[in-house]
């Protein structure tokens, strides 16, 4: 992960949100629901 924003930090002056996530243990799910949340509530406000 660490290379990857590295990679895009040279070409964008801020990196959007990102999230490490695996379907197989089910790591970052809520992150990225309260993400999709959180969008959602601020599109319908």
């Amino acid at each position: 992960m660490e290379n990857i924003c590295k990679a895009l930090s040279e070409e964008w002056e801020e990196l959007p949100p990102y999230f490490v996530t695996s379907s197989a243990t089910g790591l970052g799910k809520d992150e990225v629901l309260d993400f999709i949340e959180s969008c959602n509530n601020s599109i319908n406000a």
